[in-house]
């Protein structure tokens, strides 16, 4: 989408910008950042890009469909503007613009402003426009326009064909906001914020697909005795366990993307590439962390403080390379566990099942 819009400002058969530079805004994190742009980094280089341009004959859906196809498209100009984070919250230009929702005409190599100076020096931008990018007050982000190679002036009348396709941008940027929350209140666990049992399913499933030949672990654990815990403390000291003990598995895994609710008070952690010694590894040190961590009421439980149990299974371990035998054997690990004492972590040794 946003390689559509870039190019669509800047193709000879678009609206004929030498080079274009959309940034997002966070104001949450106080932080707005490059994200993506299209042309040169200086004039050499955009007259070799107009000489190919018109020795391949290409017109705009041509150029849409190379830059999608073609990695190393504008490569440096995206390495340079990537790097480029600003306070949302400062005196500068573009929080100027994001306040005025109008587009901001300037020259950046004859002010004082920190934003603009970075521009210019960073990009040798000179004379450029900057569009917000919002919709409802809701402010997205900001795109930029400039001429750095054919210096031709930015007129009313350029910059007036600009804010149709900085409107459209703005309400795409909206709706792609908007469809992510819902994504993710769909995959995302609503008490402790883990990615979900269906969310597990469809990364077991990619998983399985895509990285034939290489190992994966699987680690199931279990709170002991959370049925006495929900009895004596209450459902909603129970709740407020959980998203606690969510958060030290969160801390305790390699990738916290793959750790998972898979129900009640059972939790998964999925890690590519370990085998099973590995993933033993890292159970038993979610293990320590949840020991060495306080848990309210949790001086009620058996024993005294608050313990999980683990079962730990690997692919090449599996009779049959299925992600339900691999949740199966995991499952059978950690009823062994259980059976043991619990408190521990039990690993699948591949016996049949």
């Amino acid at each position: 989408l946003l390689q559509t819009i870039l190019t669509s400002v800047t193709a000879g058969h678009g609206l004929g910008f030498n080079r274009s530079i959309i940034f997002f805004a966070d104001p949450e994190k106080d932080s707005i950042y490059g994200v993506m742009g299209t042309g040169p980094m200086n004039p050499e280089e955009g007259y070799q890009i107009w000489e190919e341009i018109t020795r391949q004959h290409y017109d705009l859906q041509d150029l849409i469909d190379e830059k999608e196809t073609d990695a190393t498209h504008d490569e440096q100009l995206n390495e340079r503007i990537r790097k480029m984070t600003i306070p949302f919250n400062g005196e500068h230009a573009f929080k100027r613009t994001l306040d005025s929702g109008r587009p901001l005409h300037v020259y950046a190599s004859i002010t004082d402003d920190p934003v603009l100076r970075l521009l210019h020096i960073e990009l040798q931008m000179d004379e450029c426009t900057i569009f917000p990018l919002h919709h409802q007050g809701i402010p997205y982000g900001l795109l930029v326009i400039d001429n750095v190679v054919n210096k031709k002036p930015i007129t009313p009348q350029k910059i007036d064909g600009v804010r149709p396709i900085a409107e459209q941008a703005s309400l795409a940027l909206h709706q792609t906001t908007l469809y992510q929350r819902i994504e993710t209140l769909a995959l995302r666990d609503g008490l402790t914020r883990l990615k979900n049992h269906r969310s597990f399913e469809q990364d077991l499933d990619v998983l399985f697909r895509e990285c034939e030949g290489e190992e994966l672990s699987l680690i199931v654990m279990d709170i002991d005795h959370f049925k006495h815990y929900n009895d004596t403390n209450g459902h909603l000291a129970g709740n407020e366990l959980l998203t606690r003990l969510a958060s030290v598995i969160r801390r305790s895994v390699p990738d916290e993307q793959m750790a998972y609710r898979f129900g009640g008070e059972e939790f998964v952690v999925l890690l590519p590439r370990f085998d099973e010694v590995e993933a033993s590894h890292v159970a038993e040190k979610i293990r320590t962390d949840v020991l060495q961590t306080r848990f309210t009421h949790g001086q009620t439980q058996p024993g005294g403080q608050l313990t999980l149990s683990f079962g730990v299974a690997s692919k090449h371990t599996l009779l049959h390379q299925t992600g339900e035998q691999l949740i199966e054997c995991a499952d059978q690990a950690l009823y062994a566990a259980k059976s043991r004492g619990k408190n521990q972590v039990c690993r699948w040794e591949g016996v049949p099942l």
